[in-house]
């Protein structure tokens, strides 16, 4: 975020308080990045085993129920 935004949330802070502001909200939305990725990463790794437990489950149902 550049210093002019920074300084219309926060217009009583020095410029070395607003340059900490400033780190401190990259920082925090970095972090935040950080999680949403992981949260995505362990839905997709539980779709993924869904979708294998169900095509399984096909599988052996389609090997009972096959006449041979």
């Amino acid at each position: 975020m550049k210093i002019e935004d920074l300084r219309r949330l926060y217009p009583a802070l020095s410029p070395e308080k607003l340059e900490e502001a400033g780190e401190n909200l990259r920082q925090y939305l970095l972090l935040a990045w950080e999680i949403w990725e992981k949260e995505q990463a362990t839905e997709q790794a539980a779709e993924q085993s869904t979708l294998t437990q169900k095509e399984a489950d096909l599988r052996i149902k389609a090997k009972v129920d096959s006449p041979k």
